[in-house]
């Protein structure tokens, strides 16, 4: 590290002695056979204690000691470290502080395992239809058993995703949580795949299915999700290998509580790796202690294999991490269009791994799935074939929620063992570094667990009360009223005749209790008017209605779906004369909508106005293509009174492409 610019700002790593060992507390729980829904909260306070009491004399003493030296602090809890700016003398203070183990700069970066383009094609729906690599791992042996995911939670740890996506729009965990527990966005606050549809394709692979034509691209197809946008392709836009650990840490804990384990996903899916050499870096340190915190808590984390096939040693990080068999659990590519035996994909990085080990530690990948001409999701409703192992990935996944809904006293480690110790084997006879223990079996991974646990029958389900629509105000409303009269329509999922229900409703911390009797069989559904609200606060609102069985003996099944969040968009009311200048650019007085999520309104400075400087601009010439971009910049709700003699009037110039600005 050069410091001899003593002024200079450097982004530091800071790392400290003492740290939680995760995999002796994970083998202590499965010793102790701790509850699984216990070892989220129990793991959490460990590393949070450990944290604090590593970090705050630091940060304090940082803070008052070096505070115009410092910037941009960021102190973890997952892994003992803190990342931050820091001018020389700074640091020279944090390299001897006692506690400290490593101060470096972190130039790390992360990005996705790049796909290989078959087509360009939009590939149409598969009205009635099955992909193909879901038959390949058995997928359909569970679902006619009743299992298809339902009640379980996937982390699509990618480039983001197209939640409008017919496939899954429904299941986004932001219709029924805070968007800040359903979302994690590094670029982009809302969820969205404006980057890349890689995200939205993993995602469709494991929990897709177009209910309008029964299209199935996803294995677990009726699975929640959550989702973040870290990951991206090209070098300079890779967010730092800290921000892939925010990315983690908000996975253990969502919803800020770490009493609550609903919020937390059940599979990590990570069609990513790092951008970094094919040595042994990362091969322990604080990498090594986070894939084990991950395993600790309970979750499957998964990882695509590679795609830098067929030269051995090609293994990146983390997917070079070898704590045991199963961690890290990377997933290399078959052809799964073809029949049985599969046969490798070129591009499927083979093993060794780096890492030090021996035997199946030594051994990558760990299983293989289809990853070779996958069609799945694409776009905000289209669909496309790609290939890569970050098309494979998710088939695990998938495979993980299926046994998750059938096993849910069964942590993510022993499910991925199952699918390692039941896969089928390919190539040459045994466990080997092109196809590890072979292709994935559904069946043969349930029939394994259910050797030595009970299976939850998917066909039994005693109460499942479901919010179908909530109504006036709808979703992505954009009003002028600030007065509704809401309705809710619920239905019941279950096997049990519902009579009484309670219904919570609230909109800025004020709410309603609402109660219903009636008689509600299986299958039917009903509608609920619900007491007037109104809205005091302009622009973006957020309106929650929860339902609940009234005798509280009769547990719902699925802890999501009897909730929903309604966001919608009340319009200021200002009164004439009005006049816009933009010279504190578009402010919440306006509302851009922008549904394509590509270029869009924003100010800008122009010239041959004598009374204004600044003005709003649509940078028309960066539209691709043109003829599908509509944006919208809509005023605020103007009071004209009665009888008023009424006029617009606005300026409009366009900027010639070949000039100079």
């Amino acid at each position: 590290m050069d410091l001899s610019r003593k002024n200079d700002y450097h982004r530091i790593r800071v790392e400290f002695v003492d740290n939680v060992n995760s995999f002796y507390w994970n083998q202590q729980f499965k010793q102790n056979q701790v509850p699984l829904e216990d070892r989220p909260r129990l793991i959490i306070r460990k590393l949070t204690d450990q944290a604090k009491a590593s970090q705050q004399n630091l940060l304090n003493e940082l803070r008052e000691t070096f505070f115009n030296e410092i910037d941009d602090v960021q102190p973890f809890w997952i892994v003992n470290m803190i990342v931050l700016q820091a001018k020389r003398n700074a640091i020279e203070f944090i390299s001897e502080y006692p506690g400290v183990a490593i101060v470096d700069l972190e130039e790390s970066r992360i990005q996705m395992n790049e796909y290989i383009q078959i087509s360009e094609s939009n590939y149409p729906k598969s009205v009635g239809g099955s992909e193909p690599g879901l038959i390949a791992i058995n997928a359909p042996a569970l679902w006619a058993m009743g299992y298809t995911g339902k009640g379980q939670v996937v982390y699509d740890y990618d480039t983001g995703v197209w939640p409008q996506h017919p496939a899954f729009a429904a299941r986004f965990m932001g219709n029924f949580y805070p968007l800040e527990q359903s979302w994690l966005g590094y670029y982009r606050e809302e969820p969205t795949g404006i980057y890349s549809s890689h995200g939205t394709h993993t995602l469709g692979t494991m929990a897709g299915l177009d209910t309008s034509t029964n299209d199935t691209i996803g294995c677990a197809f009726n699975a929640y999700w959550i989702a973040c946008d870290h990951i991206r392709g090209t070098v300079p836009e890779l967010p730092p290998i800290t921000d892939m650990v925010l990315a983690f840490e908000w996975a253990l804990n969502p919803d800020g509580d770490p009493s609550t384990t609903h919020d937390i996903p059940d599979v990590i899916n990570n069609s990513w790796r790092w951008y970094d050499n094919g040595d042994t870096a990362y091969c322990g340190g604080f990498v090594v202690n986070l894939m084990n915190t991950i395993e600790a808590a309970g979750i499957a984390n998964v990882f695509s294999g590679g795609n830098f096939g067929p030269s051995n040693t090609t293994i990146s990080s983390p997917q070079r991490i070898n704590t045991s068999d199963v961690n890290t659990f990377s997933v290399g590519s078959v052809n799964g269009n073809t029949s049985f035996p599969y046969p490798i994909s070129s591009f499927s990085s083979r093993g060794p791994k780096q890492c030090p080990g021996s035997g199946s530690l030594a051994i990558h990948p760990e299983v293989v799935a289809p990853g070779q001409n996958v069609r799945s999701a694409w776009g905000k409703d289209g669909y496309n074939s790609i290939s890569g192992t970050s098309m494979a990935a998710p088939h695990v996944s998938g495979a993980c929620l299926l046994l998750k809904e059938a096993f849910p006293m069964v942590s993510g480690e022993e499910i991925l063992r199952a699918l390692y110790q039941t896969a089928t084997d390919l190539g040459t006879v045994g466990e080997d570094n092109t196809f590890g223990m072979g292709i994935i079996d559904c069946l043969a991974a349930f029939d394994h667990l259910a050797l030595t646990h009970t299976p939850v029958n998917p066909n039994n389900i005693a109460y499942d009360i479901a919010i179908i629509e909530v109504n006036n105000p709808s979703d992505q409303q954009v009003t002028c009223a600030n007065s509704f009269t809401p309705s809710v329509t619920i239905l019941n999922l279950g096997d049990s005749t519902i009579t009484d229900l309670i219904i919570l409703d609230s909109i800025l911390g004020s709410g309603n209790t609402t109660s219903w009797s009636g008689t509600l069989l299986s299958g039917e559904q009903t509608t609920i008017n619900l007491p007037t609200i109104n809205v005091s606060n302009s622009g973006p609102n957020v309106y929650q209605v929860i339902v609940s069985i009234a005798d509280s003996a009769s547990q719902d099944i699925d802890l999501y779906n009897n909730r929903r969040m309604v966001r919608f968009n009340v319009r200021p009311e200002l009164s004439l004369p009005f006049l816009e200048k933009f010279e504190n650019g578009i402010t919440a007085d306006w509302l851009i909508r922008n549904e394509d999520d590509q270029y869009g309104w924003e100010t800008d400075s122009t010239e041959g106005l004598n009374w204004n400087t600044i003005s709003a601009t649509m940078q028309h010439f960066w539209y691709n293509p043109i003829g599908n971009q509509v944006d919208e910049l809509l005023s605020p709700n103007l009071s004209t009174g009665v009888g008023s003699n009424l006029f617009l009037k606005f300026d409009r110039a366009y900027e010639d492409i070949n000039s100079t600005p």
